[in-house]
């Protein structure tokens, strides 16, 4: 059987690379945050019971991702995307943060003017998500340099991990104990994915510098 040719170099294996650990849990944090914080979001709007109104919020977390993904592209330029966005992802700490402060304990629908300070709240958060996103890609694209395919492979296998434990700790948390505890969880998974995320000069590969 001929071997991928991706593997190339002796079909050597991506996983030894320094970093590839940390890169990996970023992954799983990174859909472990999206994952409880739209269970919360939904339940800080809602109450005990869905409604459908709840997806105008979340479509407030996908504006914000776009809005943070077009300025982090014009912050980045041409460069490599190996800038970890700290302050964005310090702004969705603290707007995760909000919503605990507007929604409550979720045990009731919020009020009108609940639900839009809870949507600029859910805009705020979700800038962080897309430029996120591009630094994880960017860095796991570098680091893989011939083994792109075993790399993306293990990095939807991490997403996946990440966005099941969400879902399940989410609606867990989000039932038994209320939207508070669920959005301080997804503020830990934020918190988790900036640890995981790489610094600016942290690794450079092929001597290439990240900035």
């Amino acid at each position: 059987m001929t071997p991928v040719a991706d593997l190339g170099r002796g079909a050597r294996s991506w996983l030894p690379a320094p970093g590839t650990a940390r890169l990996l849990a970023g992954g799983v944090a990174f859909l472990a945050t999206v994952s409880v914080a739209s269970i919360a979001l939904v339940a800080a709007v809602s109450g005990p019971v869905a409604v459908g109104g709840a997806g105008v919020v979340l479509a407030t977390v996908a504006l914000g991702s776009m809005s943070g993904g077009v300025a982090y592209g014009a912050l980045v330029g041409g460069r490599r995307a190996s800038r970890r966005p700290a302050w964005l992802l310090a702004g969705s700490l603290v707007a995760l943060a909000g919503v605990v402060l507007v929604a409550g304990d979720g045990s009731a629908p919020a009020t009108a003017a609940g639900v839009a300070l809870i949507a600029v709240c859910a805009a705020g958060y979700g800038a962080a998500i897309a430029p996120s996103a591009t630094v994880l890609f960017a860095e796991l694209d570098a680091r893989a340099e011939g083994g792109s395919t075993e790399a993306f492979g293990w990095m939807g296998a991490a997403m996946g991990l990440g966005g099941a434990i969400g879902d399940l700790g989410g609606g867990v948390l989000v039932t038994a104990a209320g939207t508070a505890p669920a959005m301080l969880a997804a503020a830990g998974c934020a918190a988790a994915l900036a640890l995981a995320l790489p610094s600016v000069g942290a690794w450079s590969p092929r001597g290439r510098s990240t900035t």
